[in-house]
């Protein structure tokens, strides 16, 4: 979890100096995510690379 909270700020840290878009910053923390995913065994391995496969326009979507 603090891996996670640590990516999080990192991200945004970088996003925010390099003037990234809010897809830009979804996309990398997705990324970051499917890194982690690879780490596992299966099969939490599939499952947790199955919730990084949402576009970025889904995901917005999805939070209204």
């Amino acid at each position: 979890m603090k891996k996670l909270i640590l990516a999080i700020l990192l991200t945004s840290s970088f996003a925010g100096l390099s003037g990234c878009s809010s897809a830009q910053m979804y996309d990398s923390l997705q990324d970051a995510q499917r890194d982690r995913c690879y780490q596992m065994m299966e099969p939490d391995r599939s499952q947790c690379l199955r919730n990084t496969t949402t576009d970025y326009e889904s995901f917005k979507k999805s939070q209204r």
